[in-house]
């Protein structure tokens, strides 16, 4: 028997975990536009360097075989830390083009320093 378990989800990364604050940001995106993603870190301030946000494109499997499979890396334009205690905004591009993403339901991720965050659903219209 083998146990897989990720490095991010090492209880000692725990405080490198961020969380999307779904209520402060909208849910749909539109192609080339910014869009405000607002998370809550203990944290005191977070590295642009070490924040990707990405996006992930569910897909259905038929014949053993998923199609539609796609992750896409959003452009962080930038981070605003501690507006609020504990809270940063963090301002990315949405994707170019529809040959990119098309439209349709995303999971939004924000990933901090190799933990990501859990999703958001977003759409892409």
């Amino acid at each position: 028997m083998e146990k897989f378990s990720p490095q991010y989800l090492d209880r000692t990364r725990s405080k490198e975990r961020v969380q999307i604050v779904a209520d402060a940001m909208t849910t749909w995106l539109k192609y080339g536009e910014k869009v405000m993603i607002q998370v809550r870190s203990p944290q005191f301030q977070l590295d642009k360097t070490k924040l990707q946000v990405t996006m992930y494109s569910p897909p259905f499997t038929t014949h053993g075989t998923s199609m539609n499979q796609r992750l896409v890396q959003l452009g962080i334009v930038d981070v605003n830390s501690n507006v609020f205690p504990g809270i940063h905004n963090i301002v990315a591009t949405g994707p170019p083009s529809v040959n990119i993403a098309p439209p349709g339901y995303y999971m939004l991720f924000v990933n901090f320093n190799g933990v990501p965050s859990v999703a958001v659903w977003v759409q892409i219209k």
